[in-house]
């Protein structure tokens, strides 16, 4: 998983996503993940630690579309109207 943080437009823009190993594609030509699905959901709390995320906006894959996700991110980004979240 990585974490992207940009300006666009005056907003802070934060991009997380999951990641899969260049050139490792198995038999069926399915890419190998680094983390597995279960994995990747805390991950993106533990990333997402590291960065003052009040006022930004914030992308993730539909992994990520989970009320545990909106929580904390509600919790953390201090959101007064979450309802453009998700």
């Amino acid at each position: 998983m990585w974490l992207q943080t940009r300006v666009l437009d005056g907003r802070r823009v934060i991009a997380l996503d999951g990641m899969s190993s260049r050139g490792t594609r198995d038999g069926a030509r399915n890419l190998t993940h680094l983390l597995s699905e279960d994995q990747r959901i805390p991950v993106l709390t533990k990333l997402l630690d590291t960065r003052e995320i009040t006022g930004a906006v914030i992308t993730a894959d539909a992994l990520h579309t989970q009320r545990s996700t909106a929580d904390y991110i509600v919790s953390r980004g201090r959101i007064k109207n979450d309802r453009h979240l998700m």
